[in-house]
């Protein structure tokens, strides 16, 4: 949390000093409020229990009594709405932040993360900075003005006093923190990568359900699920009962605090006739500070919590925006790869010299056996993975160049849509905010679902559910189509968008694919046949190589593709 590069705390906290400002002082106004009603208190009851010959000697105490007792949960009702009111504020730009950074390296952030761990981004790792504020910055923040008051108001009445009181709170808020984090720093780690494993877990039993199913290892994943959920509950009862040990150890010590300052105020107090009500006084005044330290050591305890997800938002770089004017400029750009060769290790490569030509506006279809490079390949041209030797180009610009602005170029649809559990209006405006209704009509339509919305009684209010589920197979990648018509890139990426579609609904979808996007260049990654009629040029990439380029006609002369448009014929 201390890295001078982070841009997820340290920008936010340097932009909004005022509401930090007013939330410590409203923090520790509260527990001196605290404080000071149960100093007063004890100090009316010791000189009430005298029986004073005037009532003007009580008289401000009942006074300074109610005026702190109103003072406390004012502060406490400021407080909180101040901190809260900050918090939701912070949380939301970070949220706004972290949308944007993952929309501007779609691409990047796709390649390296799954699913599981970006839907964690999204929602753990922020909940994680918003506890890191209201659990750790606050209470760690009025806890050292609480320190520094405490020591002073002491250091009024005696040196010697004032001494215990400095080394009794470095324990408690110094010491005390910093073991606590120390002890539990090894068990956080393990509790949030179980809990991020079923995050992960989670995503996979809702995208994945139907090939749990089909592959009849719906036990399996049970199985895992329980023995996941075990292990985590296991690691957080051990975090309950060390934070039950270490608060009953600082209660302890306030105890040792309260016992030493019993015996120095009756020392100090006792036989003089005004002092002796300040006996008590004292003695109740150390109870508020129990919540206040106690809050202060859980915070410091779940420190690990927070800085591993500011390290996890801080991997995903910076929100940069496209350099190249040349490519900026160029609202059809084409691409040449010469020569490309990729290798995972040092021993195999997957990919050797390969080489082809798309000029924007071709349909272009790449087929192979699985396991040949097919989507390897995809993920260079994207810039998921960086090729070893050769170059890939865009526009003439070298693609290593341009690897932030694949979001600006590319739009891909494969097997697997992402579809949320919201309306099918929200799912369409992931790609553009500003589209209105008459505008997701029209893209709708343009994907043959015109029919089918006019039949839906809420029309684009409709919940899709989860992954889309509401929806079949077809329509659902009828949905993903028209986001990319309203996303308007000039390049589209097709990796097997049909491969679980029955054939009648994988030509017709392939059909409207090409009807729809007749003005973008197309580039296609499948093992079907259907619908390669459309394309403008095919390869056939086999061991790594081309081992075929030409058009569809050209390749029912091919030896071996012969044999598959024979078998697809019949």
């Amino acid at each position: 949390m201390r890295n001078k590069s982070d841009q997820w705390v340290r920008p936010f906290l340097k932009e909004n000093r005022i509401g930090i400002f007013w939330t410590v002082l409203f923090s520790f106004l509260m527990i001196f409020s605290s404080m000071a009603l149960m100093f007063t208190s004890g100090y009316l009851i010791t000189r009430a229990a005298q029986h004073p010959s005037n009532i003007m000697l009580i008289y401000v105490p009942i006074v300074l009594t109610r005026a702190f007792g109103i003072g406390r949960p004012t502060f406490k009702y400021a407080q909180r709405l101040t901190s809260h009111n900050w918090v939701l504020k912070i949380v939301s730009l970070t949220r706004k932040k972290l949308f944007k950074t993952v929309d501007a390296n779609s691409t990047i952030v796709a390649g390296s993360h799954s699913t599981g761990e970006v839907i964690s981004l999204l929602s753990n790792d922020i909940d994680q900075l918003q506890n890191l504020y209201l659990r750790t910055i606050f209470p760690i923040a009025s806890g050292i003005l609480l320190y520094v008051f405490v020591t002073l108001f002491t250091a009024a009445f005696s040196l010697a006093f004032c001494l215990f009181w400095f080394i009794a709170l470095m324990i408690i808020a110094i010491c005390f923190p910093y073991f606590s984090w120390k002890m539990n720093r090894d068990r956080i780690i393990q509790q949030k990568k179980l809990a991020d494993k079923s995050i992960d877990l989670a995503t996979d039993a809702v995208l994945g359900a139907f090939d749990w199913q089909l592959s009849g290892q719906q036990r399996k994943f049970t199985d895992r699920k329980s023995k996941l959920s075990k292990q985590l509950a296991k690691v957080k009862s051990g975090g309950r009962r060390f934070g039950w040990v270490r608060d009953f150890l600082i209660e302890c010590l306030l105890m040792a605090t309260v016992v030493v300052t019993l015996l120095w105020s009756y020392q100090q107090f006792f036989g003089h006739t005004v002092g002796i009500d300040l006996i008590a006084a004292f003695v109740l005044a150390i109870f508020p500070m129990s919540e206040a330290l106690t809050d202060l050591n859980r915070g410091a305890s779940e420190a690990t919590y927070y800085k591993d997800s500011i390290e996890r938002l801080n991997s995903l770089g910076p929100i940069k925006k496209q350099t190249i004017s040349q490519l900026q400029e160029n609202l059809h750009p084409d691409i040449k790869i010469d020569n490309l060769s990729f290798a995972y290790d040092s021993k195999k490569e997957v990919l050797k010299g390969i080489n082809m030509n798309i000029p924007f506006g071709s349909k272009v279809a790449i087929l192979g056996r699985s396991g040949v490079g097919k989507s390897t390949l995809l993920k260079l041209i994207t810039g998921d993975l960086k090729s070893d030797r050769g170059s890939l180009e865009i526009s003439g610009v070298e693609k290593s160049q341009i690897k932030n602005s694949q979001n600006q170029i590319f739009s891909i649809l494969d097997q697997n849509p992402y579809l949320f559990d919201m309306t099918i209006a929200n799912n369409l405006r992931l790609v553009d905010p500003k589209a209105d209704n008459d505008r997701l009509m029209e893209v709708l339509k343009e994907v043959g679902l015109g029919k089918l919305l006019a039949n839906l009684p809420d029309g684009l209010d409709t919940p899709m559910r989860e992954a889309g589920s509401r929806f079949s197979g077809g329509e659902q990648q009828r949905l993903s189509l028209a986001r990319i018509l309203l996303r308007d890139t000039p390049i589209v990426i097709l990796d097997e968008p049909t491969v679980s579609l029955d054939p009648l609904t994988e030509r017709q979808v392939m059909q409207t694919i090409f009807r729809v996007l007749k003005n973008k260049s197309l580039i296609w990654v499948t093992h079907h046949l259907i619908g390669l009629e459309n394309v403008d040029r095919l390869y056939f990439i086999e061991n790594g190589k081309t081992k075929f380029s030409g058009t569809p006609v050209q390749s029912k002369q091919d030896p071996f593709l012969k044999k598959l448009w024979q078998l697809d014929e019949i």
